[in-house]
């Protein structure tokens, strides 16, 4: 998610105010938070608790009286200032505070425009309105310690479809990864609520160290890191004969140099209908760099790899 200028918008009666603090942070990490408004019947006594937040953050407190007794009118006046808000642009992203599906449908209308909706709300929240967001943040995450997260771990299953389809989405042909911070924006695109802190970990980082199958790798410059399958075994049981004369021909199609970079590689075989997973291999960059008489060189950004004859 871009840097965007974000109005915040809270449902009071559907929103813990112990939590500001770290929605205001959590929210922050996607852009410039220029619209601040909270929703309630001030009158009344449970909405007391807001008000020594409201002058900290600097939160504008919207009056909205209860018409009806036991119905509150804060959802209609915070979807009709949302709409304004939608209308005449003046913000690039929206977050809508509240465990409440009855903003489902403002959701919907935002996604329409092209924009971003955060939405933060309980674990209870109806799924519809979860869905419905780009971002879904459970309330619980943002209030645990530390310490609890680390008590907590594997609070969650992991949904390893997900991690499998979401790897995919980013990973780079070439060299068989995928940066990490792609991955973690492939998951929420995927699963809006995804959330690593639903799963015991207080970083991103370390829930991709933890999961089964894959590891990290750190790219040379020490600060960019990409996360990859771990060496997987060839399949025995598929065809292993490798048509050697189709993989000099691709070869030279593309090559320059006495060089090819793998993507480049891959699309030439791929236009003689030469598959190289019917040979056993999950990863075109395994498979090449278990070619006969080949070799894989790594260029000097270690992400772009190319493929030459052995000397």
């Amino acid at each position: 998610m871009q840097k965007n200028k974000i109005a915040l918008l809270i449902d009071a009666e559907n929103a813990n105010s112990s939590a500001i603090e770290q929605i205001l942070a959590e929210v922050g990490k996607s852009g410039t938070i220029t619209v601040k408004r909270i929703y309630a019947d001030w009158t009344e006594e449970r909405n007391k608790r807001w008000k020594e937040q409201l002058n900290i953050y600097a939160i504008s407190p919207i009056q909205k009286f209860a018409y009806t007794k036991g119905k509150s009118s804060s959802d209609t006046a915070l979807i009709i200032d949302a709409m304004d808000l939608l209308h005449f642009k003046t913000v690039d992203a929206f977050c809508i505070v509240s465990s409440d599906s009855d903003y489902t449908r403002l959701a919907h209308r935002i996604r329409e425009e092209g924009l971003d909706i955060i939405g933060v709300g309980k674990s209870h929240t109806p799924e519809a309105f979860k869905k419905a967001c780009t971002q879904f943040i459970r309330e619980e995450n943002l209030i645990k310690t530390a310490k609890s997260l680390d008590d907590q771990k594997n609070t969650k299953f992991i949904d390893y479809s997900l991690i499998k389809s979401a790897f995919e989405m980013v990973e780079d042909t070439d060299n068989g990864m995928a940066l990490l911070s792609k991955f973690s924006e492939a998951l929420r695109k995927i699963d809006s609520e995804f959330d690593h802190r639903s799963y015991g970990y207080t970083t991103f980082r370390t829930f991709c160290k933890n999961l089964d199958g894959y590891e990290l790798y750190l790219h040379p410059d020490k600060t960019t890191i990409s996360l990859k399958q771990q060496d997987s075994e060839k399949n025995d049981d598929i065809e292993s004969n490798i048509n050697y004369d189709e993989i000099k021909k691709a070869f030279e199609k593309v090559e320059k140099n006495g060089t090819a970079l793998l993507s480049t590689f891959a699309e030439s075989l791929n236009r003689i209908g030469f598959q190289y997973k019917s040979h056993g291999y999950k990863r075109f960059f395994d498979f090449c760099n278990d070619l006969e008489g080949y070799e894989i060189i790594s260029h000097d950004d270690d992400q772009t790899f190319s493929i030459k004859p052995q000397n």
